[in-house]
């Protein structure tokens, strides 16, 4: 089962709260519910102090994971995956730059989006993505064979198009990187 990326804040929130309030609650009573069988079995800070407070760090250490992974989920339309600083924001509609080609408008949602290429042939979107360890970014692109079946990509060689989307996306949004031109993607190394 896939999570919707719009409901994950809400069920980190929720963890986050939970276990912030079985903190709070367990040191103002006394009594800590034990993370084994349910939640039934309770540790009690006169029987055992520190089992009680061993299992309070615990706690507070699952609270401080949980605050971490929701910081980093709602921060992460504003940061790249290979965790390198976005030298020029993204425009989330038509940021756009004319190449020899045509017109590239690169859009994002979330951590990814489209680059539209904008030709007297028609227009075409290409799905791009941040990627992670060496990988800044990646655009996916059809196929050799898949191109010629596409109305608007079908007059220009695939080659020299792909090669002027590179150079275009990488100088605007990679400086820096790498473009690696593969069978059915680009690839935005570091």
């Amino acid at each position: 089962m896939k999570i919707p990326s719009s409901a994950l804040p809400w069920i980190i929130g929720a963890a986050t709260a939970f276990f912030a309030g079985v903190l709070v609650f367990g040191l103002y009573q006394g009594t800590l519910l034990v993370p084994a069988k349910g939640f039934q079995t309770t540790l009690q800070r006169d029987s055992n102090p520190l089992g009680f407070y061993v299992l309070a760090a615990f706690y507070a250490a699952l609270m401080g994971a949980c605050g971490y992974l929701l910081w980093a989920v709602l921060t992460a339309d504003r940061r790249p995956a290979s965790g390198l600083p976005m030298r020029k924001p993204v425009a989330h509609r038509g940021q756009s730059s004319e190449g020899p080609v045509g017109r590239f408008e690169i859009t994002q949602e979330g951590r990814g989006g489209n680059v539209i290429a904008r030709l007297q042939s028609g227009s075409h979107a290409f799905w791009w993505e941040f990627g992670g360890g060496n990988c800044v970014a990646f655009i996916a692109v059809p196929t050799a064979e898949q191109w010629r079946d596409i109305p608007a990509l079908a007059p220009h060689p695939r080659g020299e198009f792909l090669q002027a989307m590179a150079d275009d996306v990488g100088r605007r949004q990679c400086p820096g990187a790498r473009a690696i031109i593969g069978a059915d993607s680009i690839v935005f190394e570091a």
